[in-house]
This record gives C-alpha cells, structure tokens and sequence, in this order.
C-alpha cells in the first residue's frame, strides 16, 4: 500500500523509504505521525466516498505506540498498542492482515530441571500480554521458573532457535503492570530470606544460651 510521508503529507513511492529511516529497533516514529493507505488519501482533496485506511499514532505508553486505524469504507475505527517494531511489520504486511490478526502467539521449548521439554506460549495482543507453560507448575497456574528465565532474558534452557523472538516479548511485557508486581515479589522474597537468616541465627543462641545457662 502506498504510503505518505507523515511530516509533508507526501506520497512516497517506495513505501519502505519511511519505514527505514532508522535501524531496528529504535524506529524515529513518533506520536502525531499519519499515514495513508492510498496517494488518493494523502494528497487531496478528498471526493466522494473515502476508501482505504488512516494510520495515527495517537499516544505512547512506555515502549508502546498507541495506534488508531481508521477504516473509512467501514467508517469504523479501532486502536491497538504495538512497539515500534511491530509497528514497522503493520505497514510493511498492510492493514488489511494485521486486522485480521487477532493475536501473535510465540513458542518457546525450554529444557526442564529433570532434562523434559516444556513450551511456553507467549500471546501478544492490543498491548495485552499473557505467557503460560505446560509444565507441571504452569498448568497449577502457579510459579514456574521456565518463564520467569525468559523474562529476565536467560535463554540458558532455552532449546528452541527463536531467542530473537524474546526481545519483543520482553518490550511487551515491561509496558504492562506485570513488572511493578514482580519487583515488588523479589522485594518481599528477600526480606524473607533475611527474615529466615536472623531467625536461625536467634534460634542458634536461644539453645546454645539455654544449654549453658543464662540470667
């Protein structure tokens, strides 16, 4: 689809001119830029029925773009939240395929503590992110270590050649809450580690005291 320069309002003919104007992932699109699905659309004036499709980012939260499509045929409009890089797949694809993408599943084989293969699924949709693993753990809906590691980017287990796929799920992950939650666990988890250290220690000296006596 042919697009238009967001700053001049121009067509370009080479509708991946915009879309690399800079490297992987530090895309230059910012909130206010609009694009065009058709020359028609971006030069003007409009007659008639519009046809086609605007693109605007409208906001940003975090690492995400916060993405209003316009179906003027339909005269319908629907947002979505997407990094830069998925951004840059929307326009590249073209409209019509990413609206009929209703969600973006990743897999993820990791090797278990005992040497089985476990796969964490990673769904990625509307700035929504959900990771769930078929591990024992996992299936209780409880803690599991598999997606934890690859939250925190350690692809040790990993046993699946997608590593690459993990920075965007990463990216999604940290604009969501998940995070603020999750700190706030290791937080609570090391001071009951140090909880469990001075306890020891006390529970040490109360019987070694009580053993030699004490006034």
């Amino acid at each position: 689809m042919p697009l238009s320069d967001p700053k001049t309002n121009k067509p370009i003919t080479d509708k991946y001119e915009l879309v690399t104007q800079a490297q992987p992932p530090n895309w230059n699109f910012k909130v206010g830029d609009l694009l065009h699905s058709n020359r028609e659309m971006a030069t003007g004036p409009w007659k008639g029925k519009k046809r086609g499709y605007s693109v605007r980012i409208e906001d940003k939260e975090g690492p995400l773009l916060v993405i209003a499509i316009h179906n003027w045929e339909e005269n319908s409009k629907e947002t979505r939240k997407l990094t830069q890089t998925e951004f840059v797949k929307l326009l590249k694809e073209g409209v019509d395929t990413a609206m009929r993408q209703d969600s973006n599943e990743i897999e993820f084989v990791m090797e278990g503590s005992a040497g089985d293969e476990y796969v964490v699924t990673a769904s990625l949709s509307g700035g929504r992110v959900a990771l769930h693993c078929n591990c024992p753990g996992g299936q209780r809906g409880g803690k599991c270590h598999h997606r934890d590691e690859l939250l925190n980017g350690d692809v040790s287990a990993l046993l699946s050649d997608n590593a690459d796929d993990l920075q965007r799920v990463i990216e999604a992950y940290k604009a969501t809450s998940l995070p603020k939650i999750k700190q706030e666990i290791d937080m609570l988890d090391a001071q009951i580690e140090d909880i469990k250290k001075r306890k020891k220690g006390l529970e040490s000296q109360f019987w070694r005291l009580l053993e030699k006596g004490a006034v």
